[in-house]
């Protein structure tokens, strides 16, 4: 842990964003994806908040090991957790989720024979994701290996689908081909969903939306949504399309400290490689850095929204970063204050994502647990 650097969340902006995104999907209940330390936030305080403020009773998470962390953290609450990608349902871990409530998402043939194949698992319920074109995870949809799987599911008499979803694969672009694409996806979730029905089963719940496609109105009609950036802030739409839906907040605000504060002439050198000032200016260093995962790649992005509008300038070291200032002035901050990287604007973080190529995405998961997390309700 680090004195001079915060990451403030506030849980209003939180249940502002949820209510914001009941509109957007009024018909659908929320499946909201708290992996990677709710996308770095604090998984526990953002599902405990979500949880007992804001209605929400559906989580997801990348690993088992996510999972079994957000179970044993909130025990008094009943609330349905699935596991997305790391599922590992050998013998070996098996029992985990039938004595942890915890569903596991199957995405492969290996995955189902192995869930069918476990006594344990008919305890638990049955969700299947499908490859309808993003070509990561996801069952087969051809007509043979569909068949097949049908097969299988009816020699074990499961009749019963609890959740059948797919992931789109270019739903955060807006442009004709992208669109085209995830629409096609759409139809071929569908196509699924009847040859199941015709087959004779019966399913619960369908899920097809992340945060893009709710932007766009895509899926929302389905039982589910699966929301991730959009409710931490930002908007999940790629820096060149619109924004016609989206007005979240972001719940975050980076605050650093000034380190040291230096006046320095045109060509000085700073830092690591001896970078030269381009003209007389303030050189701030501030107490944050690559050991925090705050990358390196974010060198000479601007913060428009500060006074003065200063630029991360040479090298961000492991433990800290220089902003430059040209000239001198009032807007210039002093040793021990501190400066809000970023704050409850959205567009701050979308500023800073366009300018350093680094997603909103990675900017929040990168921050590290030196960074502390202060939470106000």
């Amino acid at each position: 842990m680090r004195l001079g650097a915060n990451l403030d969340i506030d849980l209003k902006l939180l249940k502002s964003n949820v209510q914001a995104l009941t509109v957007l999907a009024s018909n659908s209940d929320i499946l909201f994806m708290v992996k990677a330390n709710g996308y770095g936030h604090g998984m526990v305080p953002v599902t405990r908040f979500t949880l007992e403020e804001c209605g929400v009773r559906n989580y997801g998470v990348a690993t088992l090991f996510e999972g079994l962390k957000l179970r044993k953290a909130i025990p008094e609450h009943s609330f349905d957790i699935y596991v997305f990608s790391e599922n590992h349902l050998s013998s070996q871990y098996a029992e985990q989720y039938s004595h942890n409530a915890l569903i596991p998402v199957l995405s492969s043939l290996s995955e189902l024979d192995l869930f069918l194949s476990e006594q344990v698992f008919s305890r638990v319920p049955l969700v299947l994701k499908f490859n309808t074109g993003m070509n990561r995870l996801g069952l087969p949809i051809n007509e043979d290996e569909f068949d097949l799987i049908v097969t299988k599911l009816k020699n074990k008499g499961r009749r019963e689908i609890f959740h059948l979803m797919t992931h789109f694969g270019r739903s955060f672009e807006t442009l004709a081909e992208p669109t085209q694409i995830t629409q096609e996806q759409m139809k071929s979730f569908e196509e699924i969903r009847q040859r199941f029905l015709q087959a004779g089963f019966s399913i619960i719940f369908t899920s097809t939306s992340n945060s893009g496609a709710i932007e766009r109105g895509i899926g929302t009609g389905l039982s589910h949504v699966r929301p991730g950036l959009m409710l931490y802030g930002p908007s999940a739409l790629s820096t060149n399309s619109t924004r016609p839906n989206w007005k979240g907040h972001c719940i975050s605000s980076l605050k650093v400290q000034v380190l040291r504060r230096m006046s320095v002439k045109k060509n000085t050198p700073i830092g690591y490689g001896g970078t030269l000032t381009p003209r007389d200016g303030t050189i701030c260093v501030l107490a944050i850095g690559y050991g925090d995962g705050f990358s390196t790649k974010l060198q000479n992005t601007t913060l428009y929204h500060l006074p003065g509008q200063p630029t991360f300038f040479g090298r961000i070291n492991m433990d800290m970063a220089q902003l430059f200032y040209a000239g001198s002035g009032s807007s210039i901050p002093n040793e021990g204050d501190v400066l809000e990287i970023w704050g409850h604007d959205a567009s701050h973080v979308l500023s800073i994502s366009q300018q350093s190529g680094i997603i909103p995405y990675e900017i929040y998961c990168a921050l590290g647990e030196r960074i502390p997390r202060k939470y106000t309700l």
